[in-house]
């Protein structure tokens, strides 16, 4: 018997459709692509279903977010010393930068002068806890060095006359401040070991096409409103873009015991579920956000379906190996049926998957199906009902 992994998890499976828009472009402005089944169908990556969901009112609204910049500690560190301590250009820069050099792996940026040097060489994802803690680090510093009557010029003078810069304390105090609610959703990979590493509760598969690629060239026309009859015809403004349309399935999958050690020491009761329902409204209702004022693409999921249990996850995307064709009916539906169909296909084969599943849907699902219920009722099913 294949053995299966004791857990908690929550499985997402949805389908969306969009009319006319450009929901997430490559280098070149046209819609991310990606060749699934023997055709190529539109994609939307994870990275950017993930922006737009933790930037969301009901993941942003719950707590603290990390704060994702190269400015991190020349905005965050070395500005509040001179605004709010006094501390000089030269000492908030040289403070700033000896804490950058403790608790990450990357140098300064290269050829910045001023407050700008403490600017790091690539983007860091900070939590606020960790900000506010170098923060307090670099105002003791600085009190510390102004007792000792020393004003530091570079980074190397900082640890010679503070004793507060002791590398052990730094590292153990990083390393035990909480995660912020996005990077104990979706994870943060560090390359220090002074910052915690957080090991991602939510996995997000790129979502796609459930048929082959429809796609047009849109062109388009501005006029010049300050043009007389004496002036050409031509238009002021001749451009193209591309503009797509389809039905998305996206796959998401919650380990709740991983999000719940995520959250120790932010977790004032009942966090994990409330967090991970809010997750599961935002994937439904929160649209990517290119192209908003010429597209509106603002798609709620018409097809939902949870599944909650110790089982082994399984996405449901091979169920459109063959993209799946309208003839006549609404592909929607189709895609709707096709997918509840593998996902029978796969319990004959395997036997029942050991998950509680709840479905809301507003096209009828003629395949063996959960029965049907409202989305609030889905979320209340899937993050309230003991599993």
């Amino acid at each position: 018997m294949m053995g299966r992994p004791q857990g908690d998890m929550v499985q997402v499976h949805m389908l969306t459709a969009y009319p006319a828009a450009l929901l997430n472009r490559d280098d070149a402005g046209l819609a991310k692509r990606v060749p699934f089944g023997g055709a190529v169908r539109t994609r939307i990556s994870s990275q950017c279903l993930k922006k737009h969901w933790r930037e969301s009112p009901g993941i942003a609204d719950l707590g603290d977010l990390a704060v994702r910049s190269t400015r991190v500690y020349e905005r965050e560190v070395a500005r509040p010393l001179m605004e709010e301590h006094g501390a000089t250009e030269t000492e908030a820069v040289a403070i700033a930068q000896w804490l950058m050099n403790q608790s990450v792996d990357t140098k300064p940026a290269a050829k910045e002068t001023g407050l700008e040097a403490a600017q790091s060489g690539q983007l860091l994802v900070l939590t606020r806890s960790e900000v506010e803690f170098l923060q307090t680090r670099a105002a003791a510093l600085l009190k510390e060095l102004r007792a000792a009557g020393v004003e530091v010029a570079k980074p190397g003078d900082v640890p010679k006359h503070a004793e507060l810069a002791n590398d052990t304390e730094l590292r153990a105090t990083l390393k035990a401040l909480p995660a912020s609610l996005d990077t104990a959703l979706f994870g943060r990979m560090v390359t220090s070991d002074l910052f915690a590493r957080v090991d991602a509760a939510v996995s997000v598969a790129h979502a796609f096409t459930t048929h082959e690629e429809a796609a047009e060239t849109d062109y388009f026309t501005a006029v010049d409103t300050l043009k007389s009859g004496a002036d050409d015809a031509g238009a002021g403004l001749i451009q193209d873009t591309e503009l797509t349309t389809g039905v998305f399935y996206l796959y998401a999958v919650l380990d709740m015991n991983q999000l719940r050690h995520n959250l120790v020491g932010n977790d004032d009761g009942g966090l994990p579920d409330r967090l991970a329902r809010n997750l599961v409204e935002a994937m439904a209702t929160v649209s990517p956000g290119a192209k908003r004022g010429s597209t509106a693409p603002y798609s709620y999921a018409e097809f939902v379906l949870t599944e909650r249990g110790p089982a082994q996850p399984r996405t449901l995307a091979n169920a459109f190996l063959q993209p799946v064709s309208a003839n006549g009916t609404n592909v929607m539906t189709a895609s709707a049926n096709v997918l509840m169909e593998h996902r029978a296909r796969l319990d004959t084969m395997y036997g029942a998957a050991k998950v509680t599943a709840s479905l809301a849907s507003i096209h009828a699902v003629k395949a063996e199906a959960p029965d049907r219920v409202s989305f609030p009722e889905l979320l209340e099913r899937t993050f309230t009902t003991p599993v």
